[in-house]
Parts: C-alpha cells; sequence; structure tokens
C-alpha cells in the first residue's frame, strides 16, 4: 500500500512534467516517492467524484477497511447507496475491493487546495 495520495487539480502538461520528472529519477536509480497523484484536469469533475457521502466514505475507510454492509452500518446508510459510492472510487482507483472487503489506495489521502478561477464574464 502507497504511504500518501495526493488529490489535486493540474493541467495535463503539468501532469506530463511530473510524469517525466518521475522516469528521471527511476533512470538515474533515485528513490520515487512512495505516493500517487490522482489528478483532475476540471475542478468540477473533481467535485463531482468526492460528494460529502464519499468522502465521508473514504475518511471511515481510511480508519477501518470494511464491507460494504459494515460500512453501511457505520456510516448509517443503505448499502446500495455505499455500494455505488464505493463502486465510484473503486473506479478512479482511490479505493480498491479485495474479498468484499473495501480499502484504501495509501494510508493517507491528502486534498491539495482547489483554485479558484475567476468568474466568466
Amino acid at each position: 500500500m502507497m504511504k500518501m495520495m495526493i488529490v489535486k487539480v493540474e493541467s495535463f502538461e503539468e501532469m506530463l512534467r511530473w510524469s517525466e520528472e518521475i522516469a528521471q529519477m527511476i533512470d538515474r536509480g533515485e528513490k520515487i516517492p512512495e505516493s500517487c497523484i490522482r489528478s483532475f484536469e476540471d475542478p468540477e469533475d473533481l467535485r463531482a467524484l468526492f460528494t460529502p457521502s464519499r468522502h465521508k466514505l473514504l475518511t471511515e475507510v481510511l480508519r477501518c477497511p470494511g464491507s460494504v454492509d459494515e460500512l453501511s452500518t457505520r456510516l448509517q446508510r443503505m448499502p446500495v447507496e455505499v455500494e455505488q459510492d464505493v463502486r465510484a472510487l473503486v473506479e478512479t482507483d482511490i479505493l480498491t475491493m479485495e474479498q468484499d472487503v473495501v480499502h484504501p489506495i495509501a494510508e493517507a489521502v491528502i486534498f491539495e487546495p482547489i483554485p479558484q478561477f475567476a468568474p466568466e464574464v
């Protein structure tokens, strides 16, 4: 399991630059960070994925992994709702499911602040 996951908004070009830096570190035989990045070009995509209920689910899974039924009980939500949220977070590689137990990809998840954009005029 990774130590840390960073969730942030960045352009495709920024993501490519970071990937190139990692590749150069590997080529030089340097140790690469024990972290992963989940980036979104559009801040609205990030906001849509991390609804308040999904954020609470992620926090609970980080605290203690569990089955959908166990998480439903702990979060006091319907299992079908938790299952839908788990599926969305698994599809985006935020969570994983092994033998019906939901686990985080990393030990900690850090959300970088979403940059504020000037409103369109």
